[in-house]
């Protein structure tokens, strides 16, 4: 069906441009704590994290919409108004605001900002048990789900994720997470994940020349 094939082109385009949001996070987050670092303002940027935000909320309301639609065309059920439908969940959703101060990007985006300056202090707006559900997503994110160990090189490598399938020696392997019966037997591209591998590795790089050029000069001397 036509409409089927249009839904679908739709929920790759959303993708697409998810993908593209979590990304242009990522680069405001390291622009801004770039920014306090050299003591200058990061307002403009916290506005961009909240539209970006806004813009994340508005793609994934149009996401749910369509699966609803999907979900009538799925049932073949004829008498559903799909345009009352569509009209009256968009209705819903433009009551609800996007909540910037709990979603975990905006946070990480404050956080870090105010770590240049206060390393070994809370955010002062920071409830105790946020903080506390906060530490142990950051150590659960720490952990490679496949081995449950402590990551050694903390990058996504699709190759090892493939052995590891091979090595169960049947289609696929079950996912790591307590509770989760799911099987782990396709892989996409995460484009966020590569974003930050990149900008690790050039980091990485130019930290390297820089302490060999402090080698070369203190030996010199």
């Amino acid at each position: 069906m036509q409409l089927q094939r249009e839904l679908d082109r739709l929920g790759g385009k959303h993708k697409a441009i998810k993908d593209e949001l979590a990304i242009a996070m990522t680069l405001a987050t390291e622009v801004a704590v770039a920014l306090e670092e050299q003591g200058e303002g990061e307002k403009n940027l916290d506005e961009a994290m909240q539209s970006y935000i806004t813009m994340e909320k508005l793609l994934q309301d149009h996401a749910t919409i369509i699966g609803e639609v999907r979900n009538v065309l799925r049932n073949e059920e004829g008498e559903t108004n799909l345009v009352e439908l569509i009209d009256r969940r968009h209705a819903e959703a433009a009551e609800e605001d996007a909540q910037f101060q709990r979603h975990p990007r905006y946070r990480e985006f404050r956080q870090k900002v105010w770590k240049v300056h206060h390393p070994d202090e809370a955010l002062p707006d920071e409830a105790n048990d946020d903080l506390v559900v906060m530490a142990t997503q950051d150590e659960n994110n720490l952990m490679c789900p496949i081995t449950r160990k402590l990551l050694v090189e903390p990058v996504k490598n699709k190759e090892a994720i493939l052995a590891h399938m091979k090595a169960n020696k049947r289609k696929g392997t079950k996912c790591p997470v307590a509770g989760c019966a799911a099987d782990v037997t396709q892989l996409e591209e995460d484009r966020e994940v590569s974003y930050r591998v990149e900008r690790e590795a050039k980091r990485a790089n130019s930290s390297k020349r820089k302490r060999k050029a402090r080698n070369d000069d203190y030996t010199q001397v």
